[in-house]
């Protein structure tokens, strides 16, 4: 078995690109001796260094940075202290990623939604509301910013109907995502009950009245009337070229429903 080998070698030998080994010895990860002619030159210790340098980097997901500070440590325990560290860097990431997840299931239902009911208007029972002020909507840090809906409130003012307020709502479904935090900053809720319900498309904003002109007409056609306020909630959105169109849920509360 030889003790020398050049990078052309590492990388049909053993599978390293070579693009890669010189990326680590450009960030001085690897320091490796030349022959004569200035050709780099790789020795059966440089390799082990290789191998330990791409398992911190593939296996373990280390940064750069991180596999240089433990190929430099001084001591056993330091490098035991970066390990602890990446490892609490990684379930960090893994909770994100499980919230993520329950997101992307989020999203999956309001498809299936759009895919069967968007243009229809009908009586629907509604899970509970957990109402969040103004400032939750945008609000990324929020633990319940994932399973939110931006959504806006309007009220009867003067013969008009006119939004109220910006919310953040989040159903009873989601209800788990609330921790100590949440409920104490949670405004309202307002208890499952039965609602005019409506997902539509539409290219107005959701603080625009129009929105519940459908559903006020047919309202009016199966003689019901329905109670304040009138909620709307925003879904998602896509850009074309004749201008927005935003995918929205409304809901307007029947006389029973507190």
């Amino acid at each position: 078995m030889k003790n020398k080998y050049r990078i052309g070698e590492i990388e049909k030998l053993f599978g390293f690109r070579r693009t890669t080994v010189r990326h680590y010895l450009e960030r001085r990860l690897l320091r490796v001796g030349s022959d004569s002619n200035g050709y780099r030159f790789f020795a059966m210790e440089d390799l082990m260094q290789l191998f330990d340098i791409a398992y911190r980097r593939v296996a373990l997901d280390f940064s750069l940075e991180n596999v240089s500070n433990c190929l430099n440590a001084d001591s056993v325990e330091e490098c035991a202290a970066i390990f602890q560290s990446q490892k609490e860097h990684l379930e960090e990431r893994i909770a994100r990623s499980k919230i993520s997840l329950r997101a992307i299931t989020l999203f999956e239902g309001i498809f299936q939604r759009v895919r069967q009911h968007c243009g229809q208007t009908f009586i629907a029972k509604v899970p509970a509301m957990h109402f969040f002020p103004s400032s939750y909507v945008f609000n990324t840090q929020s633990q319940i910013f994932p399973a939110s809906y931006p959504s806006a409130r309007f009220v009867g003012a003067d013969g008009r109907l006119l939004c109220r307020d910006l919310v953040s709502i989040v159903f009873e479904d989601d209800r788990d995502l609330l921790d100590e935090s949440d409920l104490k900053a949670r405004e309202e809720v307002r208890e499952s009950g039965r609602y005019i319900y409506s997902l539509f498309k539409s290219g107005d904003n959701i603080a625009s009245p129009k929105l519940f002109d459908h559903m006020l007409q047919w309202s009016r056609d199966h003689n019901f009337t329905p109670a304040e306020p009138y909620i709307v909630t925003f879904l998602f959105g896509l850009r074309k070229p004749g201008g927005a169109e935003n995918y929205f849920e409304a809901y307007l509360p029947l006389a029973e429903v507190r």
